[in-house]
């Protein structure tokens, strides 16, 4: 099942056909944010699958993706990391790379602080680090998922690790949240449904279904309400946004 969950998300993942178009949209904005910078060399930290690397070198100077081989190993993918290390002992000179992208690896640390002392030394002088991390999000990847942070935790430790703060920003709103998390729990529980016995996995299919015939229009609703009420209700974020520069 997660092979297939992998391939879906590989061809439909920004489309409004994915259960969790909404969340990777937000998680999608720091790509665009690295695609601005045009001809850079790019460190993506904890690039698991490395799902933005092909859309990126079409744009970019290069791309070095960078991720724990512990956390690797959950990943079913043909594209693999660069490079395997800890985010807090980079294997990488001082001054190597333009952009640090953390994008929805935060979670994941146990000690973000050294992660951005280190994202600090082997940036350029001008560089810039750009991350995403989830908020109001459901707890995944078991026991590996341990953080949330909010925007002044954020800033406060890229300021320790001597950034200056260049855009900040919370993503999503109550509405992004519920529909989301709904999406979410609903296809969780599908998947669970389905390992039971085999009526389950009968049952599970006319469900997947249904889920997915109603997954568009549950996102297009989301994006309704974003566009008339606006996303930037900072008391129920899905995510958050910062860049800052070296």
């Amino acid at each position: 099942m997660k092979n297939y969950w992998v391939r879906f998300t590989e061809i439909f993942g920004r489309t409004i056909f994915h259960p969790q178009f909404i969340i990777l949209s937000f998680a999608w904005a720091g790509v665009l944010e690295i695609k601005k910078r045009g001809e850079v060399a790019v460190l993506d930290i904890g690039s698991g699958r490395a799902p933005y690397k092909d859309y990126l070198l079409k744009y970019i100077k290069s791309y070095t993706g960078v991720d724990h081989p512990k956390t690797s190993k959950l990943y079913k993918s043909s594209q693999k990391p660069d490079f395997y290390a800890d985010a807090n002992s980079l294997p990488f000179k001082k001054e190597s790379f333009d952009i640090a992208a953390m994008l929805q690896v935060l979670e994941y640390l146990d000690e973000p602080q050294l992660a951005f002392n280190e994202a600090f030394r082997v940036l350029k002088k001008g560089g810039s680090i750009i991350l995403t991390t989830p908020f109001m999000y459901p707890i995944h990847d078991g026991n590996l998922d341990k953080n949330r942070f909010t925007k002044p935790r954020l800033e406060m430790f890229l300021k320790d690790a001597k950034f200056r703060i260049s855009k900040s920003e919370y993503q999503g709103s109550f509405f992004d949240f519920w529909i989301q998390s709904f999406l979410v729990f609903y296809f969780k529980n599908v998947n669970s449904i389905s390992r039971k016995n085999r009526f389950s996995k009968v049952f599970s299919l006319f469900l997947l279904f249904f889920g997915l015939i109603a997954t568009p229009f549950l996102n297009l609703i989301a994006i309704g309400i974003r566009h008339f009420v606006g996303d930037k209700n900072t008391e129920f974020p899905l995510d958050v946004l910062i860049v800052a520069k070296k």
